[in-house]
């Protein structure tokens, strides 16, 4: 684009990078020809005046994050490069987007011009996060039931192998309360130490995939937690619920089997 004069805007990243914890206003910057696409393009640009600092912004995709440096430098009419313009609206965006649309088309019939709004921009980089977010959460569901299952499924075979015990201590006047707890007590232990491990090979895992997807994050608190509360939570349902049936089987019907 022609620049109108030798001043810019430039982001706070830009600022710095270049003048760390100094005022950019006033600064010069040498703006190169790779910079400006090329000399033909933009012969008035060499050196220009920092004349304000913007808020970073994410010109290109979001997963890229922030731009590393901006640098936005004045138009005119009359530059080669057709401008891409952001107009703030105080109406609906799609009646906004009609109006502009409209107005676009009553001053140049034979050009066309796309019109969109930022929220429809943002939604088309988003979708493709929301539709790996969804098949993760449903596969996250599944590996969850597979593991509650398993889980139920093992713990009914250990108090099962223990029936024999069981019988034996209720006969010599242990409670079924006190027999539950037992069981409990001792299957929180085996479940404490799956926990650990599980948590500690999450963290690796979490861990490696940072540096091919930046926008994981380990600092999620409450996804952390909530993941040991539920299986916390299935262990000790799945402990409890065949340790309360073997309780209230009748010592003598267990021994007589035995």
């Amino acid at each position: 684009m022609e620049s109108e004069g030798p001043v810019a805007i430039i982001s706070q990243k830009t600022a710095q990078r270049y003048w760390p914890g100094q005022d950019a206003i006033g600064r010069t910057i040498e703006i190169g020809r790779e910079a400006r696409g090329g000399a033909s393009e933009q012969p008035n640009i060499g050196q220009v005046t920092v004349v304000g600092v913007a808020s970073d912004v994410v010109s290109a995709l979001l997963m890229d994050g922030f731009d590393a440096a901006m640098i936005y430098l004045p138009t005119s009419a009359s530059a080669k490069r057709a401008p891409l313009p952001l107009i703030r609206a105080r109406t609906d965006s799609a009646v906004a987007r009609n109006l502009l649309d409209e107005a676009l088309r009553a001053v140049q019939p034979d050009r066309a011009a796309v019109v969109m709004s930022s929220e429809d921009g943002f939604a088309i980089q988003v979708y493709p996060f929301l539709a790996a977010a969804w098949i993760g959460t449903m596969l996250g569901a599944i590996a969850l039931a597979l593991s509650i299952s398993g889980m139920y499924g093992v713990m009914s075979y250990l108090v099962t192998q223990r029936s024999r015990e069981i019988g034996v201590r209720m006969a010599l006047g242990a409670s079924p309360g006190r027999v539950v707890k037992m069981i409990l007590q001792q299957s929180g232990q085996i479940s404490g130490i799956g926990i650990v491990i599980g948590l500690v090979l999450s963290a690796v895992s979490a861990r490696l995939l940072t540096h091919i997807f930046f926008m994981i994050k380990m600092t999620d608190v409450l996804g952390w937690i909530g993941a040991v509360a539920i299986v916390t939570t299935a262990a000790v349902i799945s402990a409890f619920i065949p340790a309360r049936h073997a309780s209230l089987i009748d010592p003598a019907e267990t021994l007589r089997a035995e």
